[in-house]
């Protein structure tokens, strides 16, 4: 039995019409994105060495980090 009180949801995923685990983060409002982009991808980086055999590394699909890069930069020439 999970203990599903902390808000956790359970069922079957999928990625590319495979089995996955999906993985979603909110960040706060106040908190650097390109900062925590950067500290989830490094954690991710440091989670392949402990995969189960066959599981393929995480891969991430979005990354609001290239999205304010894209947007600050285009601020910036406008």
């Amino acid at each position: 039995m999970r203990d599903l009180r902390s808000g956790a949801q359970t069922g079957d995923a999928g990625f590319e019409g495979k089995p996955a685990v999906i993985l979603g983060i909110q960040k706060q409002p106040t908190a650097d994105t390109i900062h925590l982009t950067r500290s989830i991808e490094t954690a991710l980086e440091e989670m392949k060495i402990s995969l189960p055999a066959g599981m393929d590394a995480p891969e991430v699909t979005f990354r609001q980090a290239t999205s304010s890069r894209h947007r600050s930069a285009r601020s910036r020439v406008s």
